[in-house]
């Protein structure tokens, strides 16, 4: 890893040539790596500023894992989406804000989305009425307020968050968020990996203001 990053620190940043596919697959590839989480990827590339994924992973290992990733995409039928890599093109800069930001995302649909005024209402998987309740209240108001609604995609209070902001005719953004993977569609979801993600830290940190329907004591948002 140190000799594929030594190459490529000699090399000036801003002129390199990003691959999306080669970078989708070194990322990949790191995450196929055992005990990868979060922390030891950010932790990683604090490590090395302007680095993208294939600093740290040879050619044909990223090439490997593109065609498993692409393979698996296609088997789901997605047959549109995109990426974006940290340091290139339309990345959301506020994602940086994370506690352990990723490097890259897949989406699907209108990415313009990520650049309207957004709200995120989350809360508990499992809502009382009453939480129910408040949820479709609050994503009626934002709506007709002409924002856009940004949900999980998890059962619960994302849900309901999420099919009220449809039925009132809103733009829901669905951040179907997992290590580096976001979906930005009406409906359709892409495939997830097997590693459970975690939702709320992401959309905390995502360019929009954040409001809680209904927690427990203790959540991902709120520890």
């Amino acid at each position: 890893m140190s000799d594929l990053f030594s190459r490529a620190a000699c090399a000036n940043f801003e002129e390199r040539a990003i691959v999306p596919a080669l970078e989708l697959g070194a990322y990949e590839a790191l995450w196929a790596k055992e005990d990868t989480w979060f922390k030891s990827l950010a932790e990683l590339f604090r490590r090395h500023p302007g680095s993208v994924p294939s600093d740290f992973v040879a050619k044909a290992e990223a090439e490997h894992y593109a065609r498993l990733a692409l393979g698996a995409i296609r088997a789901a039928r997605v047959k549109h989406f995109g990426i974006r890599v940290n340091g290139a093109g339309d990345y959301p800069p506020k994602l940086r804000d994370a506690e352990h930001p990723v490097e890259l995302l897949y989406f699907q649909g209108n990415w313009d989305l990520t650049s309207t005024r957004s709200v995120a209402i989350v809360g508990t998987r499992n809502p009382s009425e009453e939480g129910r309740r408040r949820a479709a209240k609050l994503a009626r108001l934002f709506v007709r307020a002409d924002y856009t609604v940004v949900s999980g995609l998890a059962q619960g209070i994302d849900t309901v968050v999420h099919t009220t902001a449809m039925e009132v005719g809103g733009a829901d953004n669905c951040s179907a968020w997992h290590a580096h993977h976001s979906s930005l569609s009406e409906g359709e979801r892409a495939p997830s990996k097997t590693h459970c993600r975690r939702v709320s830290r992401h959309q905390s940190s995502a360019d929009c203001e954040v409001l809680a329907a209904e927690t427990k004591q203790e959540s991902a948002l709120f520890p």
